[in-house]
């Protein structure tokens, strides 16, 4: 939204050489990046780490297609930031306007969240681990009691199976 208010367009190739003309935006936007790709000691990195590793628990095959969706995704991001900020900027891009103290205000806050997010996980798991942990419970009961109503006994078969 930044930057197409700003150039009014939001093409990548409108943009290339932003990080000259305004530093200030292209790292918060690196910030924002590096959080986003799961950088350790971000706020993603712990998120990515769970579910790469739950996905291993259950299938490992399922763990390699979701690494390479985060390796795909991180190359991707990688390759739209230099294409919008490094590099010589163009005659449009150069005097493409910074970060305002108004834009600081709300992006301060965020990158420090991001990066308490990232050391201090252990401020906040606990409690995410005790709900999922009831949670898992409540739908395990359920499941178990779900099969126990379905299950026939030995000698019985359903009616319902036997109408075609």
């Amino acid at each position: 939204g930044y930057l197409e208010q700003r150039r009014g367009s939001m093409e990548i190739a409108d943009f290339g050489g932003v990080a000259t003309p305004a530093p200030g935006l292209a790292t918060a936007f690196m910030i924002a990046l590096l959080a986003s790709i799961g950088l350790p000691t971000l706020c993603n990195f712990i998120g990515e780490y769970l579910v790469l590793q739950g996905a291993a628990i259950v299938k490992f095959s399922w763990a390699v297609w979701a690494a390479i969706g985060v390796i795909l995704s991180a190359a991707y991001m990688l390759w739209m930031y230099q294409r919008t900020f490094l590099g010589k900027p163009s005659e449009r891009n150069r005097v493409f306007p910074d970060l305002a103290m108004r834009d600081w205000i709300p992006l301060v806050p965020m990158i420090v969240l991001m990066v308490w997010l990232g050391c201090y996980t252990q401020s906040f798991l606990p409690p995410v681990s005790s709900a999922t942990a009831q949670t898992l419970a409540r739908s395990r009961g359920a499941e178990e009691y779900r099969v126990e109503l379905v299950r026939p006994s030995s000698h019985e078969v359903p009616e319902a199976s036997l109408a075609r």
